[in-house]
């Protein structure tokens, strides 16, 4: 089974025209995205507008199954419009749930992050269970009828933390799409030095040994560290990261279930 991987394409439609040329060149079964389709904004008519104009019509324009997960900037009004806009395609909204990708491999998908600078919230989430966290007074999130609604700075503590969302993953022949990396490893390194993904997420992923786990959020860990890939005991974990290249990986995994080839479009090849 050949894959394609990307995320963080952020409304740039010269990258979204190179991954369906490089879909096309490489004969894949099928493509994921790992969220972030859109440009920050708090405007949601900007992001309906690209939806309809641009996103739409790139679905539309692939042969082969999508599977996709929101991200931390795209609006969930909109990414709900997106489900209803695209059901009749062979389009999978990657949920806890899982789907199967083929007969034995199965896909589930998360789109949180931890808490983090940007004031919208709709698509955070605390990362552990027992975490208390303070959220600033400027915080907001969009309601049903794409309006801000200002949230009390413990709005995160009532809800769901990443570790109880991710508690019914399991790891056997399975691919997880989430949009945080896992915290402090190679795939989680900003500019100024700290790690900002998931706790919960790497001990799930030192758990269960998923087969592969495929993220995106932090841009320029690849850059910094050097790595895109991260091995977790049996698991193989992706960043891709995203730039002024299109970045994107391909993903060769053979009929035992098994990882045997990735590579990136500006990386080039990991050998396993």
């Amino acid at each position: 089974m050949r894959l394609v991987y990307a995320s963080d394409l952020h409304g740039n439609k010269d990258h979204y025209i190179q991954l369906r040329k490089y879909v096309q060149k490489m004969n894949v079964e099928a493509l994921i995205l790992g969220g972030d389709y859109f440009k920050y904004t708090i405007n949601p008519n900007e992001q309906f507008v690209f939806m309809e104009v641009f996103f739409i019509p790139f679905i539309h324009s692939l042969s082969i199954p999508v599977y996709l997960i929101a991200g931390n900037v795209d609006l969930s009004n909109v990414y709900e419009q997106l489900k209803i806009s695209l059901h009749n395609l062979e389009v999978y909204f990657l949920e806890r749930h899982p789907c199967y990708i083929d007969e034995s491999i199965s896909i589930h998908g998360l789109p949180y992050t931890p808490p983090s600078p940007f004031k919208l919230k709709n698509f955070e989430r605390r990362d552990l269970r027992f975490d208390d966290v303070k959220i600033d007074s400027n915080a907001f999130i969009l309601n049903n009828k794409n309006a801000p609604n200002t949230i009390s700075e413990d709005y995160l503590n009532q809800l769901p933390s990443i570790e109880e969302e991710i508690q019914g993953f399991f790891g056997l022949n399975a691919i997880w799409v989430i949009h945080t990396p896992p915290y402090g490893g190679v795939l989680d390194v900003i500019h100024n030095g700290r790690f900002v993904g998931s706790k919960a997420v790497r001990n799930k992923i030192i758990k269960e040994q998923p087969l592969l786990t495929l993220h995106g959020h932090i841009h320029e860990s690849p850059h910094l560290s050097g790595q895109w890939i991260e091995r977790i005991g049996k698991t193989v974990s992706v960043n891709p990261g995203q730039g002024q290249e299109l970045h994107a990986v391909i993903i060769d995994i053979n009929a035992q279930k098994k990882t045997i080839a990735l590579e990136h479009t500006l990386f080039g090849k990991y050998q396993m």
